[in-house]
């Protein structure tokens, strides 16, 4: 069987062949993909856990006796950044699961550190996909702070303070809009500063690992 220019056409059973192999050769680049971002996530999951311990935490007490200063949000955002705003959600909702049994607040502060992590990593994410420059990431990471403080705020006076008065039966702080906007705001926003400039700095330095080609320029 010839073609039109004269020269023997291809068997029809060899079209199939190359489209399957051509296919599967997809499939299984893609599940390799899969496999290397979840390995990724898993290790920034466990780094973020890590840096929950009390070693790494830096105590606040000049806002509140309660307020710890701790850098594991770095991790997510570093997931968001590289994977995708979905990996950082499962990141952070890892680190926050593995976190909850060695809690002291039943959940409570984990749910608030979730929501928390969530907010400032969504929208630097989202911003950073735009466009993967070191522009877009530092406006990623500001945006992120000023949407990570109010709901820092929100869930420290709904969720939080009422879950430890509740269990300890006292009242903790005896005037709750003074607590939120002289403690919780400004506590927020040293924390999402110094979260969001680490994240900003060290992400040059990990981005081959987190992912194959993508650079920030």
């Amino acid at each position: 069987m010839r073609g039109w220019d004269g020269m023997p056409s291809m068997p029809i059973c060899v079209a199939p062949a190359l489209v399957g192999a051509i296919l599967c050769k997809g499939v299984f680049l893609m599940r390799d993909q899969h496999i290397r971002n979840l390995v990724r996530a898993a290790v920034l999951a466990a780094v973020s856990l890590l840096l929950m311990l009390p070693m790494f935490e830096i105590p606040m007490s000049f806002f509140a006796p309660w307020l710890k200063l701790d850098f594991s949000t770095i991790p997510v955002l570093l997931a968001g950044f590289a994977l995708g705003p979905v990996w950082g959600i499962a990141v952070q909702g890892v680190k926050s699961l593995l976190h909850w049994p060695v809690g002291t607040t039943q959940g409570v502060g984990e749910i608030a550190d979730f929501l928390v992590g969530c907010a400032m990593m969504l929208p630097a994410a989202l911003i950073y996909m735009r466009g993967r420059t070191r522009k877009n990431a530092l406006i990623g990471l500001c945006v992120g702070v000023a949407c990570m403080v109010p709901v820092a705020m929100l869930t420290n006076y709904f969720l939080l303070i009422p879950f430890f008065e509740f269990i300890m039966g006292v009242q903790v702080v005896e005037n709750m809009a003074t607590y939120i906007t002289m403690a919780v705001l400004p506590f927020n926003l040293i924390k999402g500063v110094a979260v969001g400039g680490l994240t900003f700095l060290l992400y040059r330095y990990v981005r081959r690992f987190l992912h194959d080609a993508r650079e920030i320029k």
